[in-house]
């Protein structure tokens, strides 16, 4: 697998690079967010924490997929700007919920 970074634009505003480019992939499946994420992060030389992949596209039958990825300066700024995955929010309500569940008292139902 290889990359190309074919468009790099900083947003200053936001303190990011905005990424676009070009990952070759032969004979393998189109590679995963956390694939492109640590070649991202491989190809600019940051962590991999400061890198957020936002869409990885291919066309049906190509070896290649274009993609759109911002990398952040530092995660304090990531972690201010960039929304939390669906699974993530998920899991924090469901945790929260289940708080509230244990110190309810449980009613019993008469038959």
């Amino acid at each position: 697998m290889s990359i190309e970074i074919t468009n790099k634009k900083s947003n200053e505003l936001l303190s990011r690079l905005e990424l676009e480019g070009k990952i070759t992939f032969e004979g393998k499946p189109t590679p995963s967010n956390e694939q492109a994420k640590k070649m991202i992060a491989d190809s600019l030389s940051t962590e991999q924490s400061n890198v957020a992949v936002k869409k990885i596209k291919t066309n049906y039958g190509s070896n290649s997929a274009v993609f759109r990825a911002y990398s952040y300066s530092n995660s304090e700024v990531m972690a201010r700007i960039e929304r939390k995955p669906k699974v993530a929010k998920a899991a924090a309500a469901e945790g929260g919920a289940n708080e509230e569940n244990a110190e309810a008292p449980k009613k019993e139902v008469a038959k």
